[in-house]
């Protein structure tokens, strides 16, 4: 009995041995060279990996070795794959040299510690999704692009550094990244996605030389008039430059700690989910500048008790769903411009607040361009009615300005790049434009 409840004991123990290894690869042979040294590859936790490895390696890595903690790939070369049985679906796709794969080590939660190539120059989409056991990370020297949701749910990842080679970052790249406290941008990034920052404290600090992208006191702004960030560890009141025109996706999701936010009159746009989760406001006025609320603008904002809507005609959410979503409309009283209150009543979604009071100033139209009209034909706005000297500006919902110059004809013709929403601003005035 003694014998049996030893040997036993032996074995418990020996299963939570932490095992460290290294291999030598060849692309697409990694498991092979694991299995051959005698090691069983799901009690790995510690992997140094030398020579070629591919997508499937990573693939490998990912799903074949659960209790993997810490990889070390500073000596590989990362070859090219075509084929079916990478880390991106079942279906064939090329996968690059030198790059780390789309989802390489997406949900990979018990990931500690990753060491990659100087020889990487990209780290594609969803790389490191919900990898929330890593604290920091290091990106090689030479890595030129930061996919689309590269880190997106890191929520204990508290340093990384973006180098002077980087010249993109793909969109919610750095969502949720809850602990990470600040962020370096380099005057080579010139590509910034939508929702980089969303959801994460990170005070940014951009070069001064960067052509762009600029920052002050932590906030991300671009050269072109859109605010794309402000650190949810901001508290207090904050008031939005003039400068700005358009607040972009997820700008200011969860900030909880602002107490009041002035939205200067400058302001065109709010996007996608801009001020979702600030519970800390109070009230929020709206310029009657604003031509345009994008989905979740003011979500889950459940402390509101007074909007301040100053257009006269009420904004139109064809395009927008769920505008004031967990917004205690019972609660929260919607106030008007004097003699457009039967117009809020009607308009949808505004109409959902039980009070709305019409004690607001009618805003007055002042711009000396009322005239001009736009339409779209075979992929161009055409202005007509400018008057000579004003200045036009296009933008795209994202913030990015396609046109700036000044009239000098009164028909102007811009092209439109693609199926979109899109702002024309004459002079002080603005209209909307669907291609």
């Amino acid at each position: 009995m003694f014998k049996k409840l030893a040997l036993f004991n032996l074995c418990f123990f020996i299963s939570l041995v932490s095992y460290a290894i290294t291999v030598n690869s060849t692309a697409g042979g990694l498991t092979t060279a694991i299995t051959t040294t005698g090691q069983t590859i799901d009690t790995i936790t510690s992997l140094t990996v030398t020579g070629t490895i591919d997508a499937r390696d990573f693939k490998a890595m990912r799903d074949e070795m659960p209790a993997l903690t810490s990889i070390d790939l500073s000596a590989t070369t990362i070859a090219e794959y075509t084929g079916s049985e990478g880390t991106f679906g079942s279906f064939s796709m090329t996968y690059n040299a030198h790059t780390i794969p789309f989802e390489a080590f997406s949900q990979k939660t018990n990931l500690l510690s990753i060491t990659l190539s100087t020889a990487t120059v990209e780290i594609k989409d969803y790389a490191f999704e919900n990898c929330i056991g890593l604290t920091s990370f290091t990106t090689p020297a030479n890595v030129t692009a930061i996919g689309p949701g590269a880190f997106i749910n890191c929520e204990n990842l508290l340093s990384i550094n973006i180098p002077t080679s980087v010249e993109g970052i793909g969109g919610v790249a750095f969502k949720n990244c809850s602990s990470l406290s600040s962020l370096d941008i380099p005057a080579s990034v010139v590509n910034m996605g939508n929702s980089v920052f969303g959801g994460s404290k990170a005070s940014i600090t951009v070069d001064a030389s960067n052509t762009q992208l600029y920052s002050a006191d932590g906030v991300l702004f671009t050269k072109f008039g859109a605010l794309l960030h402000c650190p949810t560890s901001k508290n207090g009141s904050y008031t939005i430059p003039s400068t700005v025109t358009v607040i972009s996706n997820e700008a200011f999701r969860n900030c909880i700690n602002l107490t009041s936010i002035t939205i200067p009159s400058s302001v065109l746009q709010i996007l996608n989910s801009t001020f979702d989760g600030c519970t800390g406001l109070s009230s929020i006025s709206i310029p009657a500048s604003v031509g345009y609320i994008d989905s979740y603008g003011f979500a889950n904002c459940t402390n509101l008790t007074a909007i301040n809507a100053y257009a006269t005609t009420p904004i139109d959410f064809s395009f927008s769903t769920n505008v004031f979503y967990n917004v205690n409309k019972t609660t929260c009283v919607l106030h008007v411009p004097i003699g457009s209150k039967a117009a809020y009543e009607a308009a949808d979604q505004w109409k959902d607040f039980t009070t709305i009071v019409e004690d607001l100033p009618t805003d007055v139209n002042n711009a000396t361009n009322s005239n001009f009209k736009v339409g779209v034909q075979n992929g161009q706005a055409i202005l007509s009615g400018v008057p000579t000297g004003e200045t036009i500006t296009v933008y795209t919902l994202q913030g990015s300005t396609i046109y700036n110059q000044t009239a000098t004809y009164e028909t102007v013709r811009v092209s439109l790049p693609t199926h979109d929403m899109y702002v024309v601003k004459v002079g002080s005035e603005s209209i909307k434009v669907v291609y």
